[in-house]
């Protein structure tokens, strides 16, 4: 398949790109219009572990109060963050999906193209959920994904009026 390019299309959505690139390309795709469905590490959605000593603190204050049913859910974060090691995969996924789904009810008809920037193994997982066979491509059978080298070659191909020969094409 030739190489496609985003301008091409109503509707962009920055899905995946590496950590040290990630606030440089969304703020170029939303200047071009596009949105992000990228969460930061420091995003207070992103999961993190819980801490012994939060726990703890926790239990001694809700304890305190006989509050069983805050008990109850600290017990369940706790569990939850010591056996998902993977659970910023499903944040990922809701976070990509939910933005996807606004899209097309906010845009009906529109086509839309996912941008992504190469980067390491987690890049690589998320970019093959919104390719053939993954499990957001079989969600949104009418995205293209386009994955860029880096943010210069996406801030080329969005400054580009014509179509040019940008990123790796999937759909």
């Amino acid at each position: 398949m030739p190489p496609v390019h985003p301008l091409l299309f109503q509707q962009i959505l920055l899905a995946s790109t590496p950590d040290d690139a990630l606030h440089r390309a969304r703020k170029t795709v939303k200047q071009h219009g596009g949105f992000s469905a990228v969460l930061a590490k420091e995003s207070p959605l992103s999961p993190e572990r819980i801490h012994m000593s939060q726990f703890l603190m926790h239990m001694m204050v809700h304890m305190k109060e006989m509050n069983f049913t805050a008990l109850k859910d600290i017990m369940g974060d706790l569990v939850a963050s010591l056996t998902m090691k993977q659970r910023w995969k499903l944040v990922w996924e809701g976070s990509v999906a939910a933005s996807l789904q606004m899209l097309y009810e906010i845009h009906p008809g529109d086509s839309v193209c996912v941008v992504a920037i190469k980067g390491g193994v987690n890049c690589d997982w998320e970019q093959k959920q919104l390719s053939d066979g993954g499990k957001l491509k079989k969600l949104f059978p009418n995205i293209t994904l386009v994955v860029f080298k880096d943010t210069d070659e996406l801030e080329q191909a969005l400054s580009s009026r014509g179509v040019g020969a940008f990123g790796q094409g999937a759909s």
